[in-house]
């Protein structure tokens, strides 16, 4: 009796191992850069959705939602800095107006003050 109980025993450690051993996150990665799922328009400040087939398995494979894009816009000579802060998903668009910033200021065209930066957003 006392073998078999050390059998059962045995055989649930094992299960619970193998069973918390495979949790987690994914390992995969995107072969691709979220900035290649973004394309730019300098002239108007707006980005649309890129449909790289990379980016696409992206957002199917559940590893992110869409792409997160950091940047600022600047007036010059005027020294008015506005920031945007968004998030870009699969088929849209975004323009000067979705971003918040205005499209000039004392006359002056707004323009990219920097590259944005772009991270997958979860």
């Amino acid at each position: 009796m006392k073998l078999i109980g050390k059998f059962i025993g045995f055989a649930i450690m094992t299960i619970s191992f193998y069973s918390f051993a495979g949790g987690g996150a994914s390992s995969w990665i995107p072969n691709v850069a979220p900035s290649a799922c973004v394309n730019i328009d300098e002239s108007r400040i707006s980005f649309t959705w890129n449909n790289n087939p990379e980016c696409e398995k992206a957002i199917s494979s559940g590893y992110a939602s869409g792409v997160r894009i950091m940047g600022s816009a600047s007036y010059v000579p005027d020294t008015t800095i506005a920031q945007f802060n968004k998030v870009l998903k699969r088929n849209m668009s975004l323009t000067i107006i979705d971003l918040d910033i205005y499209g000039s200021v004392n006359g002056y065209p707004a323009k990219l003050a920097t590259m944005p930066i772009f991270r997958w957003e979860s």
